[in-house]
């Protein structure tokens, strides 16, 4: 891992462990980089969905019941800010994979950076926690089974108002 000469000199006052976690943190965040510069779709959404079928399919090979599986696209992970939007905004495009669809949006950092956009600063824990909230409900409207959320009484009461203010819109009949 690249460490700077700067850090590596200030990194001189601290334990053994410390300067352990700081070569992690280094390593995760070159990592991270590194995982962005190289997520290559050509199709993003197709692409995941190609993936998924087949580790769905290595699982109910291996003997894993269909109804004990549960697939997440990997929101946030190996994936830019246009990727994420993409796979959230086509997220009902997974469902014909026939097994519930789990995405982990939760205060990610894409989130994060659309509210940065509307509001000209940076986005607050309770602003990122309520940009994880409506982006729940529109996976919900698309047909998402399973979000994985932190403030999870704030998402299941927007879920909540979500369901009741749909039900009131739909044409009767």
């Amino acid at each position: 891992a690249f460490i700077h000469r700067q850090t590596l000199a200030s990194a001189m006052r601290y334990s053994t462990v410390e300067l352990a976690d700081l070569a992690r943190d280094i390593s995760e965040a070159a990592d991270k980089v590194l995982a962005i510069e190289l997520a290559l779709y050509d199709d993003v959404v197709g692409e995941i969905h190609a993936y998924l079928a087949h580790r769905r399919d290595t699982l109910l090979a291996a003997g894993i019941a269909q109804e004990r599986i549960c697939l997440d696209p990997g929101i946030g992970f190996g994936k830019t800010h246009a990727h994420n939007l993409t796979l959230m905004s086509r997220a009902g495009a997974l469902l014909d994979l026939g097994v519930p669809i789990l995405v982990g949006h939760s205060r990610k950092g894409f989130l994060g950076r659309i509210v940065e956009q509307a509001l000209g600063r940076p986005a607050t824990e309770a602003e990122r926690d309520a940009a994880t909230a409506g982006a729940a409900c529109g996976l919900a409207a698309a047909g998402v089974q399973v979000v994985r959320v932190h403030a999870v009484g704030l998402v299941c009461s927007a879920l909540e108002l979500f369901a009741a203010t749909a039900q009131l819109t739909r044409p009767a009949g």
